[in-house]
């Protein structure tokens, strides 16, 4: 018997880590439907990127996005590092503010957003602030980018980001030292779940590329967009495991790539039987 507690608890304890991955899944997702559904029913028009929803065109200035925020990036942590909680507290004002302007929320939603921008810029070790600022700030842009966007082009962009992604960590590197930059910070760009009493820190492109897959798939297909999201956050949580298991080297693994491969067989398995 007591053998049996003993496994038990140990079991409950290892996999504690992807129960809360799931968890933060779920909340993002389900942000991601209420926004997405106010928007729906008061008829909230957002401009695409490029002339229309459909044009490929959009790809260009997602992927140019990402080199440039990137290049900012590095740039801040390199030579300006002082500035990286401005700009954090930036995307997390713009953040609030988009989602409080969705539910119509104009003058309440501006003072509630700066009294969170600034007990974040005090509460500096408060990882539950964070969680919760990444947490609305990811699922936000996701879904304005998920419903202003068609699926292809979003497709095609997130085939393109996972192959940055895996060279960016394993290439040139410099998503490791991003990485390294953002750790043990209370900054949006991760979200931090306790392993074992140590944190682990996931990117919050990690949850935001999928959610906005999932978000525009529900246009297409409802059960394929659900299917997406269930095998992006599995994906997810095998890459986690595959880090927790890592022996040597860096403790950094891309994510992206085997949440957008199984997102790849899914739609062309979707593609397969709507022709069939």
């Amino acid at each position: 018997m007591n053998l049996n507690r003993f496994t038990t608890s140990q079991f409950l304890k290892n996999n504690l880590i992807y129960l809360k991955i799931i968890f933060s899944y779920v909340l993002i997702a389900a942000l991601a439907l209420i926004v997405l559904y106010t928007l729906k029913i008061n008829s909230i028009q957002i401009n695409p990127l490029a002339d229309t929803k459909e044009s490929m065109a959009n790809i260009y200035y997602l992927v140019g996005g990402v080199f440039v925020s990137t290049f900012l990036l590095l740039v801040i942590f390199k030579f300006f590092k002082r500035s990286t909680r401005t700009l954090d507290l930036v995307l997390t004002f713009i953040g609030f503010e988009t989602l409080f302007s969705v539910f119509g929320l104009d003058y309440i939603g501006l003072a509630l957003t700066l009294l969170l921008c600034i007990t974040k810029y005090y509460a500096q070790s408060n990882r539950l602030l964070k969680n919760f600022s990444m947490i609305v700030v990811t699922s936000t842009f996701a879904t304005m980018i998920g419903y202003s966007i068609s699926f292809l082009p979003l497709f095609i962009f997130a085939v393109l980001l996972a192959i940055y992604d895996y060279v960016a960590v394993f290439k040139t590197k410099h998503m490791v030292f991003l990485a390294k930059n953002i750790i043990n910070t209370n900054y949006i760009f991760t979200i931090i779940l306790n392993y074992s009493h140590k944190p682990l820190e996931i990117g919050s492109g990690d949850f935001a590329i999928p959610i906005m897959l999932f978000v525009s798939a529900l246009f297409i297909n409802i059960p394929l967009a659900f299917i997406i999201l269930g095998l992006s956050t599995i994906m997810l949580c095998l890459t986690i495991y595959l880090l927790l298991n890592k022996k040597e080297g860096e403790k950094v693994i891309p994510a992206l790539p085997l949440q957008v491969i199984s997102t790849v067989i899914t739609y062309l398995l979707y593609l397969l039987f709507t022709f069939l």
